[in-house]
C-alpha cells in the first residue's frame, strides 16, 4: 500500500519518513517483516520516543530503523543529573554503534543543544530553534535565516 501510495503522489521513498514507538514493536515477526517492506522501498525508519514504554535493545539490533528519536523526558532532564547526562550519552552511543542517526526531542535551552552537539547528536528539534507556526511565518522564518547563513 505505501509502495502505490507514494507511486499516486510522486513522493519518492527517500522523502518519506515513518516513526514508530517501541510499543508497536511487540508482535516481532510482523514489525520485522513490515519495516524490510518498507525498508526495500527506500522509507527511512525511525523509532520514536526511545527509551520510555516498552523499551528493548533487542528493537534496535533486529529491526532496520535508521533513526533514533530521543524522548523529550530525557533530554529536559540533561544537566540535571550525571545520570541523566549518562542516559542521552549512552542512547547516542548506542545509535551510532548501530549506524543510526539521532534526533533529539523537546530541546528548550541552549545548554541542552550545546550538550547534544557535543555528544554527536545529528538532529534535534524543540522550541529552542522555534515555536509552532503557520506555513508562512515557517516559509518567511526559513528566508531569514537562510539570509543570515548565506552571508556569513
Amino acid at each position: 500500500m505505501v509502495k502505490e501510495v507514494l507511486e499516486r503522489f510522486d513522493v519518492p521513498p527517500s522523502a518519506l519518513e515513518l516513526e514508530l514507538t517501541e510499543s508497536m514493536m511487540a508482535d516481532m515477526p510482523v514489525a520485522r517483516t513490515r519495516l524490510a517492506e518498507l525498508e526495500a522501498l527506500g522509507v527511512r525508519l525511525a523509532i520514536d520516543d526511545f527509551g520510555t514504554g516498552y523499551s528493548s535493545l533487542a528493537y534496535l539490533s533486529a529491526l532496520p530503523f535508521d533513526l533514533l528519536k530521543i524522548d523529550a523526558m530525557f533530554v529536559q532532564a540533561i544537566g540535571s543529573s550525571s545520570a541523566a547526562d549518562a542516559l542521552v550519552e549512552s542512547f547516542v552511543r548506542i545509535a551510532k554503534a548501530l549506524q543510526m542517526d539521532t534526533v533529539a526531542e523537546g530541546v528548550e535551552r541552549a545548554e541542552q543543544a550545546d550538550f547534544l552537539r557535543r555528544n554527536g547528536v545529528a538532529f534535534a528539534q524543540g522550541y529552542f530553534f522555534a515555536r509552532p507556526m503557520p506555513f508562512s511565518a515557517f516559509r518567511d522564518w526559513m528566508l531569514r535565516r537562510t539570509s543570515s547563513v548565506n552571508r556569513s
